[in-house]
């Protein structure tokens, strides 16, 4: 018989508003999925959780709208200590906005980590512009998922 699936998945559902030069960890306010404990928005709104050591898929989506230019948006997705303290970043991608540009950007993350029993996922957001920028509460908008793949 098959292990079952671990898994978990948290969005934002509410516009937040990211101040120019910031860099900030996000709080998500949705569960969308989880599966043997990954996570826990009472516990840790900010992070998913590995329940077991092992190797994990961990995958991002960054959703910025209304767009003001030049400059350039991003985010990292970061492997933290299980109390919370950072370990390292594990996947990032910035994507410049020019003076002209689009009104939106949607930024994919996508890596695989090994990981300690209780090692926790953040992504964090960081924006350089001059202006304040936004990631609306849309539902293909802001997320973190975090997958065991196995050991």
């Amino acid at each position: 018989m098959a292990d079952p699936v671990i898994t978990g998945r948290i969005r934002i559902t509410r516009e937040v508003q990211i101040s120019d030069s910031t860099a900030r960890s996000l709080t998500f306010d949705t569960v969308v999925d989880s599966k043997g404990g990954v996570a826990d928005l009472d516990n840790r709104p900010t992070s998913l959780v590995a329940p077991k050591s092992g190797l994990y898929l961990v995958l991002g989506e960054i959703e910025w709208i209304h767009l003001h230019g030049p400059g350039r948006v991003g985010g990292i997705i970061e492997v933290h200590r299980p109390d919370g303290s950072e370990l390292r970043p594990a996947v990032s991608a910035f994507t410049p906005i020019p003076e002209d540009g689009p009104p939106f950007v949607s930024q994919s993350l996508c890596a695989v980590e090994r990981m300690s029993a209780g090692q926790q996922v953040a992504l964090s957001v960081y924006q350089e512009s001059g202006h304040t920028q936004r990631l609306p509460g849309t539902d293909a908008g802001t997320w973190i998922s975090l997958t065991y793949l196995g050991d």
